[in-house]
């Protein structure tokens, strides 16, 4: 929503150039370098949006299960 491609109500417009590619998802295996995220932005992020997204990763030396997806969950 802050990229531009959602909205709180109806009228407002959504912006279908942007959003965000997961590279890597929960569980994935990360080695130093690769890419965790594509962001898709028609302007420069704000330093406050690039600290959300920093924040919303852990990368931790353990194994973490996937979650079980909304598809898998619904057959």
């Amino acid at each position: 929503m802050k990229l531009g491609g959602g909205r709180m109500t109806k009228e407002e417009d959504i912006d279908h150039a942007v959003g965000l590619v997961l590279n890597k998802k929960i569980g994935d295996h990360v080695d130093i370098g690769e890419k965790l995220l594509t962001v898709y932005a028609r302007d420069d992020l704000s330093l406050e949006l690039i600290d959300e997204i920093y924040q919303s990763y852990a990368i931790v030396d353990e194994f973490v299960e996937k979650p079980i997806l909304i598809e898998e969950f619904m057959k």
